[in-house]
């Protein structure tokens, strides 16, 4: 779905160029943190988390969404090195596609990727970076050596706390719906019999009495076409049993069969 996907796309791509700003600068030499790295050496290497931004923007939204990412991620980073580290180009998009295509086969339908299981996709996908940083960069050996270990724990441990926040973040509103769900059904079995045998002004005094007891809203009043049959809560004063539907906002919905808001 397009609508899903470009939102995504732009929010991930800006966190992995986010990533390439702030990561660890690294030259044969030394290893120095600064600010922002707009620009370095060819031969400057970054540690960063890049990987993974790119990792979980597939496994949140599949191939397409983690492939854009990682070419966002690989130009950026291309651009940034002033033309060096080419390969980012290649082995930035294939990450994230790979990640979109494992989290495919590592969740169950409709759901998004445990984090446990993410956690070791992610310390895969990133030893494939390594794989690519050994093979292309001057001195990569080396490099590796020095990386390997914090880049791994870093992502891997990373892509776990992301994706739990989801997990949690999705689970509680699911557990929100549940409640509402059995809230609408409870509020249903009350108020059917009442409906039933039809809306007098009894009737609709119990059943705005249900329905504010269930809502928790400031007050409730039933109306039919003409007149007030019912009103509990706030308001009572000037809205109650037998007055006309004396609101320009309740005339309009009646007229309209659209729900309207009153903010005051």
């Amino acid at each position: 779905n397009r609508r899903k996907i470009i939102p995504l796309v732009i929010v991930f791509g800006l966190f992995a160029i986010l990533s390439n700003l702030t990561g660890i600068k690294i030259t044969p030499n030394n290893i120095e943190t600064s600010g922002l790295l707009t620009h370095i050496k060819p031969t400057t290497s970054i540690a960063n988390t890049r990987s993974l931004a790119i990792s979980v923007s597939g496994f949140v939204g599949g191939p397409i969404v983690g492939g854009f990412v990682g070419i966002i991620a690989g130009l950026h980073r291309v651009f940034q090195g002033n033309g060096g580290g080419l390969f980012y180009c290649f082995s930035s998009p294939i990450i994230g596609c790979l990640a979109g295509l494992s989290s495919k086969y590592l969740k169950h339908p409709g759901s998004l990727i445990n984090p446990n299981r993410g956690f070791i996709a992610a310390a895969i996908l990133e030893g494939i970076q390594l794989l690519f940083i050994a093979i292309f960069t001057p001195d990569g050996l080396n490099l590796i050596r020095i990386i390997a270990l914090p880049m791994l724990i870093l992502n891997s441990v990373g892509t776990f706390i992301f994706i739990s926040t989801i997990h949690n973040t999705l689970t509680q509103e699911e557990q929100a719906r549940a409640i509402q769900t059995h809230d609408v059904l409870s509020l249903a079995t009350k108020t059917l019999p009442l409906l039933r045998t039809g809306l007098t002004p009894q009737h609709a005094q119990e059943l705005a009495t249900i329905i504010k007891r269930y809502t928790k809203v400031s007050a409730v009043s039933i109306t039919d076409k003409k007149k007030i049959l019912a009103h509990v809560g706030a308001g009572i004063d000037h809205h109650f049993p037998t007055h006309d539907v004396i609101t320009e906002l309740s005339l309009h919905v009646i007229e309209t069969g659209k729900m309207a808001v009153a903010h005051n």
